[in-house]
């Protein structure tokens, strides 16, 4: 068993930053162009437009760089703030992953090993469990 956990930061009860978040960044940052995000994330165009601003009004900086389209198509970049953002926040979630984790293992443990143990236990008469 693994404990699963979700994660993002609030400011004045507004969600700034995120899970979320990052795999829409992560995913500009593989593919490139908005239209392939979008469909890989299941998200219309507008959507995650709209998405990117509201990230970028919520952070207070610009996330993205896009060049226009021509002979090649256009293309859409992380700008460095982005990217440092995303390695910054990708290694406080593996930290809070891990310690989740390793809180867990007592629970894990008893569920796996005691759970039943326990439930036995706990049917019998009183002056029987010791």
């Amino acid at each position: 068993m693994e404990p699963q956990i979700k994660v993002w930061v609030e400011e004045g009860g507004r969600t700034v930053f995120g899970d979320q978040e990052v795999r829409v960044l992560e995913a500009i940052a593989a593919r490139g162009t908005l239209a392939d995000v979008a469909a890989s994330l299941g998200m219309s165009y507008r959507g995650l437009w709209g998405k990117l601003k509201e990230m970028e009004a919520n952070l207070g900086t610009k996330l993205v760089q896009s060049t226009v389209g021509g002979s090649g198509g256009g293309r859409t970049e992380l700008t460095e703030v982005a990217q440092r953002l995303v390695a910054l926040y990708s290694s406080f979630r593996g930290a809070v992953g891990a310690f989740a984790q390793q809180e867990f293992e007592p629970c894990s443990a008893f569920l796996d090993d005691g759970c039943e143990t326990w439930r036995q236990e706990s049917t019998k008469s009183p002056e029987a469990v010791v």
